[in-house]
């Protein structure tokens, strides 16, 4: 496994984008960018993988929303 595989997987199932992830966390993307080429702290794991979680939990509560009806979930 690469350099935090985790991470990246982890956005890439999700759906999640480095732009979203680098706005969650008050960075640019290339910042972000850089900072998932090297090992990353356990601390900026947490971060990350928080971050990542309230963008799909925001999505997903956009959605709900949108539609006027909290049985409809998109995925």
């Amino acid at each position: 496994m690469g350099v935090n595989a985790e991470i990246k997987a982890l956005m890439r199932e999700k759906g999640v984008r480095q732009w979203q992830v680098a706005e969650a966390l008050g960075m640019s993307e290339a910042t972000i960018t850089r900072t998932l080429r090297r090992d990353l702290s356990p601390e900026m794991k947490d971060r990350m993988i928080q971050a990542i979680n309230k963008i799909v939990s925001e999505s997903v509560h956009t959605k709900i929303q949108s539609t006027g009806s909290r049985f409809v979930v998109e995925k």
